[in-house]
């Protein structure tokens, strides 16, 4: 028995040391399988001795399986969702529940055979498997179905706001009922106004660039109609109140004006630095590459026009007229340059205004960068009570209307240029002038006038009421889109009425002057009351028209007749200074063609209309000429440049040699006058076929004898 014992203990130990080395075989086959079935390098014949090796095969197998499968299924079922077109949402989740069903169902069986895939070889690979589909089907179906929701919802939000733009485009107030009926319910109150007022700031801006945006201003109207205002009224409760908000209503009591505190520094002093950053706002909003949208050639961040711009350029660099067109040309938005020159005309109107002792103030130093050293100084002293057109041109109004237009006196366009670098300007009241005997047409109302009132006289029921009322943030960001609204559609509209303006005006003063039908003050003053010219056009041109009669009347008298003819040889040099003056620095490139059309419309208007008609006739076909053919040719264009450089220094040195200060002056600016008129009788050769060269020398010939004259007169 003790014997047997033994034996029955020995053969346990070693049942249990070959189930313990069958186990670790097993493990080590599995891990081998593993591996195996990671490189594609299955031992078929091992699969099928050991069921560990087998099994890993089979689990590496159904893994791989699974998540190429589950991720081919997701990329078909996005396209199948980014394709769905059904008219609800039930149908197209149904169709999606449908494929999630298919592909969970079909996935572990053969399509063929009916049975199980050839990679589900064991029990252990069928658990796994049915593990991972049971854990994924649910959150994979809800992503689908999110998914699905989503896009059904962005569908939704742009048929809503195509809805809503076809019936503002359509002229008619929005009806939110109609657009409502195209949302499912899951779209909430919050999307529903995101979407309204990105369609109403696209369709506002739309309406304007189609030449209707009084429709747009009633866009915003009717959007910022009822509601709550701006701020922490009571409506603001009530309406937060309604969606579960917990604002607490609190009275604010008004702001007392501010005080300056006891013992607080003074208010800074006169600067330079500090005053070129206050004219940098108002003059280019800190933009160094603005430019002047109205018809000025200013540019950079001093908006220097481009005669202060090459006359500086030449003064501070020691350049010559080429290199100062070159510079305006490539440099004239580049920072250093612009520092550069801003320094120097800040020092030269420091200068000027001392000259005329005037005060060196903030608000004195941006009127004389606005107007320059002429007009500047009789600005500042000129009547707070007159008129801006009686002391400005009708050009500068134009290009300066937030400053000098809309009628403003002296007074109150120095407050407005004065707020603007923060200065003070006083209050002046402008005073009226009760003349019955002239009226002027009644100022036209803007896009945006013409659209509020309108909504005052039919106000549009408020449509964002109730919980489709405007939060507090929304209300601010739809009125600060609909201000810029505002301005831009003003500020285009201001643009194209003064461009009208000017052509009407051009077309008429051309008129005067006997290019075209004979105009009459009858025609001058529909013009006016229409709107087609301003008031100081008409009065150009209502002066042009006396003075055109009264020098008919005078040639009715023969001996009048007798005593002009004699004076035409006067007005012949007045024209030929005058041309000289005006167009001989477009011929040297220092100022544009337009410019010159614009300064000789100004210019004429004020000489007699015998010159202006000879003046017209010499300077707009030469005029036209450049405008068409952009530049002259090399050789011409060099031959001009040098008499305006290099001879004007010879000249005047020439003329100006030996001569006492007292008499330098006089003759300094009639010796200039005599180049200008030699470069222009240069380029009217020129223009006849003559070489550049021959003419030149032709004006020098006629500048020798002007030279012989000239020192006589010493």
């Amino acid at each position: 028995m003790k014997t047997l014992g033994l034996v029955n203990r020995a053969a346990g130990d070693f049942q249990q040391y070959a189930d313990n080395r069958f186990k670790k075989t097993e493990n080590d086959n599995a891990a081998q399988g593993a591996l195996d079935q990671a490189a594609d390098k299955v031992d078929e014949a091992k699969a099928e001795r050991s069921y560990g090796y087998r099994n890993a095969v089979a689990r590496g197998r159904t893994m791989a399986a699974w998540n190429d499968g589950l991720r081919t299924f997701r990329d078909d079922l996005r396209g199948v969702v980014e394709g769905q077109d059904q008219l609800t949402l039930e149908e197209r989740q149904a169709e999606v529940r449908e494929r999630i069903e298919a592909f969970y169902h079909g996935f572990a069986l053969d399509p063929e055979t009916g049975k199980l895939r050839d990679f589900i070889a064991t029990p252990d690979t069928m658990r796994y498997l049915g593990e991972q589909m049971q854990q994924s089907r649910p959150l994979f179906e809800a992503e689908a179905l999110q998914k699905i929701e989503e896009r059904f919802n962005e569908e939704a939000l742009t048929l809503y706001g195509t809805n809503i733009a076809d019936q503002w485009l359509a002229g008619k107030p929005l009806d939110l009922t109609v657009a409502d009926a195209t949302l499912p319910p899951t779209i909430s109150d919050q999307q529903r106004r995101a979407a309204l007022l990105a369609t109403a700031i696209a369709t506002a801006d739309r309406l304007a660039r189609e030449g209707r945006a009084e429709e747009g201003q009633l866009i915003y109207r009717q959007i910022l109609a009822g509601g709550a205002p701006i701020g922490g009224s009571t409506d603001d409760v009530a309406i937060d109140a309604q969606r579960g908000g917990g604002i607490i209503p609190t009275d604010i009591p008004p702001s007392e004006p501010a005080q300056r505190p006891e013992g607080a520094p003074a208010v800074p002093a006169y600067s330079r630095e500090a005053l070129k950053a206050k004219i940098r706002g108002p003059e280019s909003g800190g933009n160094d590459n603005a430019t002047n949208g109205m018809g000025s050639s200013a540019s950079g961040r001093y908006q220097f026009v481009e005669g202060t711009f090459k006359q500086l350029y030449k003064r501070v660099y020691g350049a010559s007229s080429s290199q100062a067109r070159e510079a305006w040309e490539t440099k004239r938005f580049d920072v250093t340059v612009q520092e550069r020159l801003m320094d120097a005309l800040v020092a030269d109107n420091e200068a000027a205004l001392t000259a005329n002792r005037l005060p060196i103030t903030d608000a004195n130093m941006y009127v004389m960068h606005v107007l320059g050293s002429g007009t500047g100084p009789k600005f500042l002293k000129a009547s707070a009570d007159a008129p801006v057109a009686s002391v400005l041109s009708a050009i500068i109004v134009r290009q300066n209307p937030v400053y000098f237009g809309g009628g403003k006196t002296v007074g109150q366009a120095y407050a407005r240029m004065a707020s603007a670098v923060g200065g003070e300007g006083g209050g002046e009241v402008d005073p009226v002038e009760r003349n019955p005997d002239f009226r002027l047409p009644d100022a036209a109302l803007d896009p945006i006038e013409r659209a509020d009132r309108q909504f005052a006289q039919s106000p549009y029921a408020p449509i964002l009421t109730g919980g489709m009322a405007l939060t507090p943030a929304e209300r601010v960001r739809i009125t600060e889109a609909a201000q810029q609204y505002a301005r831009e559609v003003r500020s285009q509209w201001t643009q194209d009425n003064r461009e009208r303006e000017d052509r009407n005006a051009h077309g008429m003063m051309l008129r005067v002057m006997g290019q075209g039908e004979r105009i009459t003050s009858k025609d001058v003053s529909d013009a006016a009351q229409r709107g087609d010219i301003s008031p100081p056009d008409a009065v150009a041109l209502y002066r042009m028209l006396r003075e055109e009669a009264n020098y008919a009347r005078s040639l009715s008298d023969r001996a009048e007749a007798e005593a002009r003819q004699r004076e035409d040889r006067a007005e012949e040099e007045t024209v030929d200074a005058l041309t000289a003056e005006i167009m001989a620095p477009v011929y040297t490139g220092k100022r544009k063609p337009e410019e010159a059309r614009a300064m000789m419309l100004q210019r004429l208007a004020k000489v007699p209309p015998s010159v202006a008609r000879k003046a017209l006739a010499e300077m707009t076909p030469a005029l036209s000429a450049m405008e068409n053919a952009n530049e002259q040719t090399g050789e011409a264009r060099d031959a001009l440049e040098y008499m305006d450089d290099s001879d004007r220094k010879a000249w005047m040195a020439a003329v100006l040699k030996g001569m006492p200060p007292s008499r330098a002056k006089r003759l300094g600016a009639e010796a200039s006058s005599l180049m200008d008129r030699a470069i222009q009788r240069t380029q009217r050769d020129i223009a006849r076929g003559v070489a550049p060269k021959d003419a030149r020398e032709r004006a020098y010939q006629w500048l020798r004898a002007q030279l012989d004259g000239l020192r006589r007169s010493r």
